[in-house]
């Protein structure tokens, strides 16, 4: 589906710093049409999709209990709060339910999820919002880019969609190379929040985006793939 949103973009100096990335940007090559349809699985970031599987790995300590969700959910018993009277589980596990069918849900081996690895490293602590709060001076908006798979990345759709056999690439992926997302026909974005100008860019000129989160693509960042941190 194409999209029509009209999207705020609010210029924010702030300087990411990653000390696992240091190779040089490709040249910004984004088509404007994607090429005609084909498995495009083997161009997705293999290393960062094998993470997403080792971080949502039921342990032998997880609890497989009753849900509303159409994936089995697994919880450990003690690792919950309590809002308004309610038990809400810190982190929930989803797995594949085998008496269910998903292939109208499932990839197309065509779409591609940009994982919002500059918006997971924003929300860090100390970060963006430590200084937002005014409990840390302006040393906390240099960070370090990483993924932690806080709840403002979307972690139970990341392993929802994972399930269901998309392919993933990060936000580091589309900055160094806006062409890679040409080779989709589709692409899902998420809580993209914090995104290069190459990155917005890219996303906006595609013409098939699926928004699955408000507040995408609302402030530019600036990465620095060379410095290491200062802190």
């Amino acid at each position: 589906m194409k999209t029509f949103f009209v999207i705020l973009f609010i210029l924010v100096s702030i300087v990411l710093v990653q000390q696992a990335h240091s190779e040089t940007s490709s040249k910004d090559n984004l088509s404007k049409k994607p090429k005609e349809a084909k498995d495009t699985s083997k161009i997705s970031n293999k290393e960062f999709e094998a993470k997403i599987s080792k971080h949502f790995k039921v342990e032998k300590e997880w609890k497989k209990i009753k849900s509303t969700s159409a994936f089995e959910t697994w919880i450990k018993e003690n690792d919950y709060h309590i809002v308004n009277g309610k038990k809400i589980w810190n982190k929930a596990i989803f797995k594949i339910d085998p008496s269910k069918s998903y292939d109208k849900i499932k990839s197309d081996k065509q779409t591609v999820v940009v994982y919002p690895t500059f918006t997971d490293s924003a929300y860090s602590e100390p970060g963006f919002y430590t200084y937002y709060r005014e409990e840390c001076d302006e040393k906390c908006l240099t960070i370090k880019i990483q993924n932690n798979f806080l709840p403002q990345a979307n972690p139970n759709a990341v392993q929802v969609l994972k399930l269901l056999g998309y392919s993933f690439v990060t936000d580091i992926d589309v900055d160094k190379n806006p062409s890679i997302l040409s080779k989709y026909n589709k692409v899902i974005i998420l809580h993209n929040e914090y995104v290069t100008k190459k990155e917005f860019n890219a996303i906006t000129s595609h013409p098939n985006v699926i928004y699955l989160y408000p507040n995408a693509l609302y402030a530019e960042v600036k990465p620095d793939y060379v410095k290491t941190p200062s802190h």
